[in-house]
């Protein structure tokens, strides 16, 4: 799917999960905001193993070396994927936590929705006719192909989310 696709499932499956994964259920909008934030790039992250991606041309030095590295749809879009993004993760809220001499809650909520972005990429991923090889270094390709990267499918499904996000997120603060 493309970059586009990526951000709107991200954040509509983020908004509509994270009730379910945020202890609290009341959000500032500031916290909202980082959490949407997470979900963004979480969304974006498992494209830096393709040269033309957006997440590679944002962060095109950290794009060309992951994309000569790993091939598109292998290592980053994996089980392996999801645990190294996680102890990124984990280790980013413990360090800035260790500067600040206690918890700051909204990294953590950050670093939530970066995992949650990560692992909805993935699925949309799978959802495609290329799929993913989800148990890298396994060859075995995961798929369940509803939808042609960059097909009128894609584009459909792009725009009910975005009224499902627009919808989900007007909801939450009636």
């Amino acid at each position: 799917m493309m970059g586009k696709t990526h951000i709107m499932v991200g954040v509509t499956y983020g908004v509509l999960l994270l009730p379910s994964v945020v202890t609290t259920q009341q959000y500032s909008p500031v916290e909202f905001a980082v959490i949407v934030g997470g979900l963004v790039l979480g969304s974006l992250l498992p494209d830096l193993d393709h040269p033309h991606s957006f997440a590679s041309q944002f962060i095109p030095l950290v794009g060309r070396f992951v994309s000569s590295v790993t091939r598109h749809r292998g290592l980053l879009h994996s089980v392996l994927g999801v645990l190294m993004w996680f102890v990124f993760s984990a280790s980013l809220t413990s360090i800035v936590s260790a500067v600040v001499g206690q918890p700051v809650p909204i990294v953590a909520k950050f670093s939530t929705g970066l995992i949650m972005g990560y692992i909805l990429h993935i699925v949309a991923d799978m959802m495609t006719v290329s799929g993913v090889k989800l148990f890298y270094p396994l060859k075995q390709n995961i798929e369940l192909p509803l939808v042609k990267t960059g097909g009128i499918r894609e584009m459909m499904f792009r725009w009910s989310l975005l009224a499902v996000c627009v919808y989900r997120i007007v909801s939450l603060w009636k």
